[in-house]
């Protein structure tokens, strides 16, 4: 895992006019950040339904939807 964005060197490239149009990192760098990344994403899948999961059950104790058994609760995971 990439162990601070700061560490990484950056060279902007700029157009004629001075404006940037691109960033350049070192391979080594782009690699950590690419797996880093591609983690994030898995993570973010598995955590999604487990929010929605976890919001459920607080409407449930609120009595704001109907109360599900545990187990068509879990099946539905």
């Amino acid at each position: 895992m990439v162990s601070s964005l700061e560490n990484i060197e950056l060279e902007y490239i700029t157009d004629d006019s001075g404006a940037t149009t691109a960033v350049k990192i070192q391979l080594e760098d782009w690699l950590k950040l690419k797996e880093d990344l591609l983690k994030l994403e898995k993570m973010s899948t598995v955590n999604t339904p487990l929010r929605k999961a976890y919001a459920e059950v607080a409407q449930m104790i609120k009595g704001e939807v109907p109360k599900e058994e545990a187990r068509s609760f879990i099946e539905a995971l």
